[in-house]
């Protein structure tokens, strides 16, 4: 082979490596309960994810972290997620358990990490529901803030055993399902209003006769 094309292969294979080591995004340093790396959650939404985990902390002494970042590149989102809550030692520091939910915004992608000490508490197959019925669905409609809301909403049941799993009817069902409920309300209270007034009618109907 020609030393310049020697040269072009070299330096095509080093650039190569450079943008997929650019596009991994970094182990971060969890120094709250949400970071989000991409900057697509406003303040309030931050704040009001935050201030819950923080009372998840001192109501159960479970510690609920969130990590938002754009992608990941070499290694599936769940590696990525264990490589975090690794290196964090997320929990050990404090002797209670933790609980890492990271997404990655441009795929629409979650995933969950366990630590140690959940294994009667939350298991791995509650986490991937929680992960396909409350988060994927509102990620998928670019709704982030929703779909970490309903995570961690979903976690909080489940470390206190209200989470039901399976059977548990995901927000767009339980939405229906006040509808539904509400409509059967008012429907019934129109009968029995109905029926109520028939004898009134059929005495006046008498009286004219």
């Amino acid at each position: 082979m020609r030393p310049h094309l020697v040269r072009l292969a070299v330096v095509v294979l080093l650039g190569s490596r450079l943008l997929v080591a650019q596009s991994q995004p970094p182990v971060p340093v969890l120094e709250q309960h949400v970071m989000d790396f991409t900057n697509s959650l406003t303040y309030n939404e931050w704040r009001s994810l935050e201030d819950r985990l923080r009372r998840v902390k001192d109501t159960t002494s479970i510690h609920i972290a969130i990590v938002v970042i754009d992608r990941v590149a070499e290694q599936t989102l769940q590696e990525y997620a264990a490589s975090v809550f690794g290196q964090n030692r997320l929990g050990k520091k404090s002797g209670e358990p933790g609980i890492l939910i990271v997404v990655a915004a441009a795929q629409q992608q979650a995933a969950i990490e366990l630590g140690p000490g959940l294994e009667n508490i939350v298991t791995r197959e509650t986490a991937d529901i929680i992960v396909e019925k409350e988060i994927l669905p509102l990620l998928k409609q670019d709704n982030l803030y929703g779909g970490l809301a309903g995570g961690v909403l979903a976690m909080t049941a489940g470390v206190v055993g209200q989470y039901e799993g399976t059977s548990a009817p995901s927000g767009a069902m339980m939405y229906l399902w006040i509808v539904g409920g509400v409509l059967i309300a008012a429907l019934v209270v129109f009968l029995i209003a109905r029926k109520k007034s028939l004898p009134a009618e059929s005495g006046e109907e008498k009286g004219s006769k």
